[in-house]
């Protein structure tokens, strides 16, 4: 008896082929739902990391890429590009020849520089704002016409487009039109400093273009000229007015506004004549 209340049945751990079958059985179903459990918890965690990286792409691809601020050029590389460009006019020989000589290569004004700047072992120099009234003087003075013992003048002369100086200058106000609108087109990329120096560039190469383009039509024997049946100055000018705006025989609208502001509207009148008050009036918009 004393042995029956010493071991009470509920510490009996007697191992049975059932009950450890049972309790392999439980064990392997906790086990089971643990890793379905954790499974689950893991494709979740998957999923939500897919979302992320998914949300992520779609956010990258809705987001502008970011704005560049930095010119590829120096403004000194760009403004000589430019004035070379609009003037077909260039300080460099090379670049004249690379061109196979549609930039006009101003060999008198170089040498004229390489004695003013001794000090430029180089010898090289670039279109500027500073060197911009006198290139372009350089450039209107070649005489289509003359004959030199230089060769690199011999070869400019050769190459000179064979048009009046009016037509010259008329070309060169739409190519510096032109390349204004392609710049303020840029305008949200561009540095503000370094929109406002090219606008200036422009705007100076424009002013120009425009003042020598009107005195030419005043006194059309200022800078020689080629041989041609069309009629120079005044009588050169009446024509393009009367033809459509915009057209290969007419005159853009603006560079005939540009024209009559710098000269004050009555020297202008004055060119233009033989238009009745109410034509004048109706090209350039001034009464």
């Amino acid at each position: 008896m004393a042995d029956s209340e010493t071991t009470p049945l509920a510490q009996n751990t007697t191992s049975t082929p059932l009950a450890d079958a049972e309790k392999g059985s439980t064990s392997r179903v906790a086990s089971v739902g643990t890793t379905s459990h954790n499974s689950a918890s893991a494709g979740s965690s998957n999923s939500r990391k897919a979302l992320r990286v998914e949300e992520a792409n779609v956010q990258q691809k809705r987001s502008p890429p970011p704005k560049s601020q930095v010119p590829v050029k120096s403004f000194e590389d760009w403004q000589n590009d430019t004035i070379s460009k609009v003037l077909r006019i260039t300080l460099d020989k090379s670049a004249a020849e690379k061109s196979s000589h549609v930039l006009i290569y101003l060999n008198t004004l170089v040498d004229e520089l390489k004695e003013e700047y001794p000090e430029n072992a180089s010898g090289k120099f670039k279109l500027s704002q500073s060197l911009l009234d006198r290139a372009l003087f350089a450039r209107l003075s070649l005489d289509p016409n003359g004959m030199s013992d230089n060769d690199d003048t011999t070869i400019a002369i050769a190459s000179l487009p064979d048009v009046p100086l009016f037509d010259y200058l008329v070309d060169c106000w739409k190519s510096v039109a032109d390349v204004k609108k392609n710049v303020l087109a840029r305008e949200k990329i561009l540095d503000p400093a370094v929109l406002n120096q090219r606008i200036e560039v422009l705007d100076k190469v424009k002013g120009l273009v425009v003042s020598y383009a009107g005195l030419i039509l005043q006194s059309p024997e200022m800078f020689p000229q080629v041989k041609t049946s069309v009629p120079l100055g005044s009588q050169q000018l009446l024509p393009k007015l009367l033809a459509e705006t915009d057209t290969e025989e007419g005159l853009p609208l603006e560079f005939i506004k540009d024209l009559a502001i710098r000269f004050e509207n009555d020297e202008f009148e004055e060119a233009s004549s033989d238009l009745t008050k109410q034509e004048y009036e109706d090209i350039t918009g001034i009464g």
